[in-house]
Parts: C-alpha cells; structure tokens; sequence
C-alpha cells in the first residue's frame, strides 16, 4: 500500500470551515481530484503514467477530511475510487531474434506488469516470431490470480528470443482468443515489440481486418531501437484502436 498526496479541487484555504455537524445533518462538497504522473509513479513505481493507473484497474482508498476538522456524528471519512475497468488482457510479445539484447528486460517489466492484474481480470499471453506462435500452455485467458502469474512466469522463463519478426499470427490469435471473452467487458492487447516488421502496411491491414469493430483496445510498446518507422506504425496501431503509443528506454 502507498500513501499519495492527491490534489482536491475543493481544498481552498481561504473557504469557510464546514465547523461541527448536527446529528442527523450532512453536507456535500462536490470534488474533483486530480491524479499527476508524479502520483502515477508514486503509487506504480518509475516510469508509470495515469494511463498505467486505468489498465491496472488501480484501486484508491480515499481519505476525507484527514486533519478531523469536522465533527461529524456516525463519521465516515473514508471513499474507494477505482480507476480504469474490468478487462480481459492478451500480452502479444516479440522474441525474435531482434529482440535478443532487450528480452530479457522486457520479460521482466512484463512480469512486474502481470503482477499488478487483479481478478476477476483474466489474461494470456501470446510470443511471436516468424510462423506460428507460442501461447501460455492453457491458450485462453485465465483468472488473474497467483498460481496462473507462477505458471506464466515459468513459460516465459523457458522463451527464447530467435527468427524474425512477424506478429500477424499472434495478432490474429489474440483476437480470437480475445473473441471467445464473449460479452465480458473490456478487451485488450498490449503489444510489446521492436516493431522491426518484415511489412508494416501488412500488420496494419490484418488488424484493420481483425478489428473493424474497434472491439479491442491495443495499446503499443515499442523497446530497442527508437527507428523512425517502428515508432510511426505502433503510433499508427494505437492511434485506430482507441489506446496509445509508448517508447520504453530500458536506459531508465
């Protein structure tokens, strides 16, 4: 559990205090509290954004009212607040041979991400190189809990980075797998790559094709090389299906 000092629309020290309550009585205070990226990092670890606070689903206990300048009767000064939705997440990983001097880092930061999942969020995770790709052994989405984080830990730890990169297959694995969720809301993929693609404008197309619903969220990381066109197709991809882009320095 982390403490954050979150900023309260409503805390202005020139307002007149509320002053004691009378039994029975109440008072409502409309409030809007912001969330910083510095609040991000705080409660997620360096490098977090707000949009990492929402794909967590991140779950707030709110203080109200931490100094007890009000006298309340029966007091309550406590909310929850939680953050982003409930979703079914499929991790689409490069390991081709590309990736051979960044896996290593990125399985790991994978790891930590998969750990911040909580049920009744399912996941699976799908690796890619040339030719078919290899899935989690259960090849669905399973239950966010402990003994599926420890199996996936023991698939990725057998992964080796090898071939070249196309993540067409596993794309279009993902969202079949994604498919199966039926109407279960909330549907993600979070593609990791160097995106050193044999044919961009061929991934672009088949996720077009796969997607023409805008059902599923991507969401793109691009790590390794910061190459002008890698950045520009994973931009292209999270920018048609409604997420975002981001370039992770493993340098940090």
């Amino acid at each position: 559990d982390t403490d954050v000092v979150l900023l309260d629309s409503a805390a202005d020290p020139a307002a007149p205090s509320l002053g004691p309550l009378a039994p029975g009585t109440s008072v409502e205070v409309p409030t809007t509290i912001q969330i910083s990226e510095a609040d991000a990092e705080a409660l997620l670890g360096p490098g977090a954004d707000v949009d990492d606070l929402l794909d967590n689903d991140v779950f707030l206990l709110v203080r109200v009212d931490p100094e007890d300048e009000v006298l309340e009767h029966n007091e309550v000064n406590t909310a929850y607040l939680q953050l982003g939705r409930l979703v079914n997440v499929v991790i689409v990983m490069d390991r081709s041979g590309s990736m051979v001097t960044t896996f290593h880092d990125v399985r790991r930061e994978m790891l930590v991400s998969i750990s911040r999942l909580r049920p009744p969020q399912d996941f699976h995770v799908i690796l890619f190189a040339a030719g078919e790709p290899i899935e989690n052994p259960p090849k669905r989405l399973v239950p966010a809990n402990q003994t599926q984080k420890e199996q996936v830990a023991e698939f990725l730890d057998a992964a080796k980075p090898e071939g070249s990169t196309d993540p067409v297959p596993a794309l279009k694995r993902a969202f079949e797998i994604l498919r199966l969720a039926g109407g279960k809301p909330g549907k993600l993929i979070y593609l990791l790559t160097d995106a050193k693609f044999q044919d961009n404008q061929a991934v672009l197309r088949a996720i077009r094709l796969e997607n023409s619903d805008r059902a599923v969220a991507i969401n793109t990381y691009l790590y390794s090389d910061r190459l002008p066109e890698s950045e520009a197709v994973l931009q292209d991809i999270a920018r048609e299906n409604n997420r975002r882009f981001k370039y992770v320095s493993l340098d940090r």
